[in-house]
């Protein structure tokens, strides 16, 4: 509940975020098996938080923090709250039937996104977010006409 607090504090001093959450940033990984790491560009006052959406069987994939000697098999209707600024993985995964598929969702607060952000109004996100569809549109446009040549 103290790290919720810091976060959702600081999530909600800027309109850059996930709605009624105390997120800004979802990572998702299909069948992805992580190397060990301590996450960086998140909040660290806040919590680190792993959900899985799976499909099929398998093996392994455990999220494991190996200094407490930890392993946690997260699965479908699972949600893993974590301090992710202490090293973590995840171990192989081994499927069992064709079809299996492993969805990690990962939802954090970007740390720089909330620096640049927090006290800006929602007139200027909008404005921000139509430049980038703007640049990303024309990116596009250019990419087309390079590839039609």
């Amino acid at each position: 509940p103290a790290h919720y607090k810091l976060q959702r504090k600081k999530a909600n001093q800027t309109h850059f975020k996930i709605k009624n959450t105390s997120f800004t940033t979802i990572t998702t990984n299909v069948n992805f098996q992580t190397s060990l790491h301590k996450d960086k560009g998140d909040d660290g006052d806040g919590f680190g938080n792993l959900a899985v959406i799976e499909k099929g069987k398998y093996s392994g994939a455990e999220t494991c923090f190996p200094q407490f000697g930890v392993g946690v098999d997260c699965r479908t209707c699972d949600v893993l709250f974590m301090d992710v600024h202490y090293w973590h993985s995840n171990l192989p995964m081994h499927k069992l039937t064709p079809d299996a598929e492993r969805l990690s969702i990962v939802c954090y607060l970007r740390w720089r996104l909330w620096e640049y952000t927090r006290g800006k109004t929602r007139k200027q996100m909008k404005t921000h977010v139509a430049k980038i569809h703007n640049v990303s549109s024309s990116s596009s446009k250019t990419t087309r006409k390079r590839e039609d040549r």
